[in-house]
């Protein structure tokens, strides 16, 4: 099919496949909470003991069996969540029942559903970039080097060298025989010679990825490669994260970034509160300058005023007085000294007059150059008074009382935040702002993107990659999938958008993936073969190969390891002859006696669990058959329940 119909089909089996868990209650998991605690009566906030780790805090509601009663978020917040110690702190914001209720009455309900709502879409964002190579092999070298990074078997030999000379792989083994520590290890350590590599480790679960990491980690190790070089996205599980610190996403990052946004906010807030201090303050010695400017201006107008008037009196005078003094020469022959005395008079008025203009003048320019040296800090501020003239000495001082109003407004909003910094002098304050926007930028070249930009070694889970990566293109070299045969087939095709080599690692014969439908044969077919097949039947879907039991393989070569060194001879033999059929063998000298009890199946089964099975068990430890110690294996974790109270 071409990938617009395998698109179509992929979306279409997602919406099938959630609204089938909907209708059958399917696809939540809940969890008992073991204990409650009132740890803020006011804010009706509560300390939760919970039976298991939660998935995502964003899907979860509490149910309450003794009032029959859900409460989502809308009832309550989430506080503080501890992984590692199973730990929730919640705040209700509205009246419930459950401070009311018993511990025992209350389950946490965790809806996965959300998991398929990515699937979907994954396909609607990115279904038409799958692409499957039909001539893969073309530009790969064939290996012939007989140097490898770890030491290795014959069978692990011919799987190394098909992973470098094949573009797609699936290097089948069953347990013990070295797919990861081996195989995957010595694929990894070749790449990372490489320009530039960026290898994809993905796996189904936590669990499996980290120990596929921690291998490759140790190799690192050994080969004195920084271990910066993986990352290892996602939240890790404590043992990991205190082992490899360095290599984990760090938790949380956004919302230390936000802190120290805040905090950067905070500082800039307070220098820009004592800058409005000083703009404040320099408006009061300003005003009282322009004040001074406009009271001047006034009395020098009026001198001005004077000073004309008199020099208008003093020329008439003169003018008069040589009249005069012309009738009186003319007729007496004397002159007058009457005239010369007011002139005189007139005249020291008026340099009286030129004094006063001169010294205001002086002063008028002495508040111009005041104003203009006042330090205010304030751009707005300092480009109302660059305004300055002598015809808008109002307007100026009205412009200003305006902004100096605007100012402690500000100021009465950030006195508060000002106070919690009143032991800062300024440069205290900015070393302060200058230390705050380093550790920002160093928590910014430790976001995932950053982080992913500049390490060899990428490794997610696949339902990480698919909820977190539907619009990021990492640009993989190579893509190596763990526990291939525990991956639905719908959620491996997405790893056919990278067009890297890609190799799948897994045993088909042991778990196949986990599937909630009740009964296959009543699920449409290709549904059916999606969530239900594993993810090494990608090539038979893109290259559009018949739908049968077992892989069949065109252009994906299957290197198979067959040597154990987990099993004895007694254990590889059986399994050898009931399951494998392919040369499984022990590489070990010892061996271990086997024992089989036939507990038939029940003709009703609850789920996974078998009762048959325990109550055989059961009888052997009570019957005190095995007298050292001992341990329990089951497939699925809720597979054995006591047969009675008590019994195991």
């Amino acid at each position: 099919m071409d990938v617009q119909e395998l698109k179509l089909k992929c979306i279409e089996a997602s919406r099938f496949y959630y609204d089938y868990l909907e209708q059958n209650n399917k696809g939540v998991e809940r969890i008992n909470i073991s204990s409650k605690r009132l740890i803020n009566d006011e804010n009706d906030t509560w300390e939760l003991h919970i039976g298991k780790k939660l998935f995502n805090l964003d899907y979860i509601k509490i149910l309450n069996r003794e009032y029959d009663e859900h409460y989502d978020l809308a009832h309550f917040s989430v506080k503080e969540y501890d992984a590692d110690n199973k730990l929730l702190i919640i705040k209700f914001v509205t009246q419930t029942h459950f401070g009311d209720t018993a511990a025992n009455n209350l389950k946490i309900i965790s809806d996965l559903k959300f998991l398929i709502k990515n699937v979907e879409n994954w396909y609607i964002d990115n279904g038409l970039r799958i692409n499957f190579d039909d001539e893969p092999n073309t530009s790969r070298n064939k290996v012939t080097c007989d140097s490898y990074p770890i030491a290795l078997n014959a069978n692990q030999v011919q799987a190394f060298r098909s992973i470098l000379s094949n573009k797609y792989n699936y290097i089948w083994g069953p347990p013990g025989t070295g797919k990861t520590s081996y195989v995957l290890s010595s694929a990894v350590l070749h790449y990372l010679s490489s320009d530039n590599p960026k290898i994809g480790i993905f796996a189904p679960t936590n669990n499996a990825l980290e120990q596929a990491l921690s291998l490759i980690i140790e190799h690192l190790d050994r080969l004195e490669i920084p271990k910066e070089k993986l990352l290892r996205v996602g939240g890790p599980s404590r043992k990991f994260a205190e082992k490899y610190p360095e290599t984990c996403e760090i938790q949380g990052l956004e919302k230390q970034l936000s802190e120290i946004e805040r905090q950067i906010e905070n500082v800039k807030n307070v220098i820009e509160y004592r800058r409005g201090q000083y703009a404040f303050n320099s408006v009061f010695a300003i005003q009282n300058d322009i004040q001074k400017l406009i009271d001047l201006n006034k009395q020098l107008g009026a001198l001005l005023v004077s000073k004309s008037q008199n020099e208008t009196e003093l020329t008439a005078l003169i003018k008069e007085s040589k009249s005069f003094t012309k009738q009186l020469k003319r007729v007496f022959n004397i002159d007058s000294k009457d005239y010369q005395n007011i002139i005189e008079s007139k005249e020291k008025e008026l340099l009286s007059i030129q004094s006063q203009i001169t010294e205001m003048n002086a002063e008028m320019t002495q508040c111009l150059l005041r104003i203009a040296n006042v330090d205010t800090r304030s751009e707005k501020i300092r480009e109302i008074i660059q305004t300055i003239n002598v015809r808008n000495y109002s307007t100026v001082a009205e412009q200003l009382t305006s902004k100096s109003k605007e100012i402690e407004d500000y100021l009465i909003t950030k006195a508060a935040l000002a106070q919690d910094y009143s032991d800062y002098d300024d440069a205290r304050l900015n070393d302060l702002l200058t230390q705050h926007e380093k550790n920002y930028d160093n928590l910014k070249a430790m976001r995932i993107e950053e982080r992913i930009k500049n390490c060899s070694i990428i490794g997610m889970t696949l339902d990480c990659y698919i909820g977190r990566f539907s619009d990021v293109q990492i640009n993989f070299s190579s893509i190596f999938l763990d526990e291939a045969g525990h991956v639905p087939l719908i959620k491996a095709l997405t790893l056919f958008s990278n067009r890297c080599g890609i190799t799948f690692l897994g045993d088909h014969k042991q778990l196949p993936p986990v599937c909630e439908f009740d009964n296959l044969n009543t699920i449409p077919g290709f549904h059916r073969l999606l969530w239900s097949k594993p993810s090494i039947f990608s090539e038979m879907v893109l290259n559009q190969a018949e739908n049968n039991d077992c892989p069949e393989f065109k252009y994906t070569k299957e290197p198979i390891l067959t040597e154990s060194h987990r099993f004895g001879v007694n254990l590889c033999g059986l399994l050898e002859k009931l399951i494998y059929n392919i040369g499984y063998r022990s590489a070990l000298d010892d061996d271990v006696e086997l024992y089989f009890i036939d507990a038939q199946n029940p003709i009703i089964r609850d789920g996974k669990r078998n009762p048959n099975e325990c109550e055989k068990i059961s009888e052997i430890l009570v019957g005190g058959y095995i007298v050292e110690d001992y341990c329990i294996l089951t497939p699925y974790r809720d597979e054995l329940i006591p047969a009675s109270p008590g019994t195991f």
